[in-house]
């Protein structure tokens, strides 16, 4: 039996306002659902919730905390 490919999943927000909304519940589900079509075993979802891109410090900041 072959074993599945082990991935991680990326979802964000590009701003606050937009954090309460369905997006990031979408996106969750479709990556899901993407990796398991795929055959990928899904081992982690990371998020950006609210975080802009133009902002490079505050995404790096981001990453700190995860690590």
């Amino acid at each position: 039996m072959k074993t599945p490919t082990r991935t991680c999943g990326y979802i964000r927000l590009s701003s606050k306002e937009q954090v309460g909304g369905e997006s990031l519940t979408t996106q969750h589900k479709s990556i899901t659902q993407f990796a398991k079509q795929a055959g990928y075993k899904l081992t982690e979802i990371y998020s950006d919730e609210g975080i802009s891109g133009g902002s490079v410090e505050a995404r790096l900041t981001l990453i700190d905390l995860k690590s």
